[in-house]
């Protein structure tokens, strides 16, 4: 018994005739489209959101402590917002969701203050840690110059810590 195909025939959907590859007559083949996809549009609207926080001159994420880090910041006459911190801190996590939100409400907090993270784990015994006389992790730290504007231990309220970002922010300002 012979089988016999039906004839081939243009394919309406792509206007292009049916190949003898294709596998079924109704298939449809998808093409690239020239113009702009959404995941390079999306892709456009982000970096678009980038923009002004980059020309507005707000700073990237929280620097890493790293020995001289602070003392060349203060030295060009920042104010510098230390947080004393350990990954698997509660206490530190809470401050951290606090000290975010704070930020979000107020940019320019990020604009003026250099926020500087201290790992607990790794700097907690060094001589900068027992200069300061930093009791624990958990604790937040603001300096400027040679004098030290305030300071939270394993404070989680967040009046308590906006207050503390408000003398820093008065500190940066003045």
């Amino acid at each position: 018994m012979t089988h016999r195909f039906p004839p081939r025939r243009a394919n309406p959907t792509l206007g292009q005739p049916a190949s003898k590859t294709q596998p079924h007559r109704n298939t449809v083949i998808a093409q690239p489209s020239p113009g702009l996809t959404r995941r390079g549009f999306v892709a456009l609207g982000a970096a678009g959101l980038l923009v002004p926080a980059l020309a507005s001159g707000a700073k990237s994420a929280p620097l890493d402590y790293t020995p001289g880090l602070v003392q060349d910041h203060l030295a060009a006459g920042e104010t510098v917002f230390l947080d004393f911190k350990a990954s698997w801190c509660t206490t530190c996590a809470a401050q951290e969701r606090v000290l975010d939100k704070l930020k979000a409400e107020n940019p320019s907090y990020e604009q003026v203050i250099t926020f500087v993270n201290v790992d607990w784990d790794t700097y907690g015994k060094a001589k900068f840690t027992q200069d300061l006389k930093i009791p624990r992790r958990s604790t937040l730290v603001v300096l400027k110059g040679d004098a030290e504007i305030g300071r939270l231990v394993a404070e989680t309220r967040e009046a308590q810590i906006k207050q503390l970002l408000d003398a820093a922010l008065n500190a940066a300002s003045a």
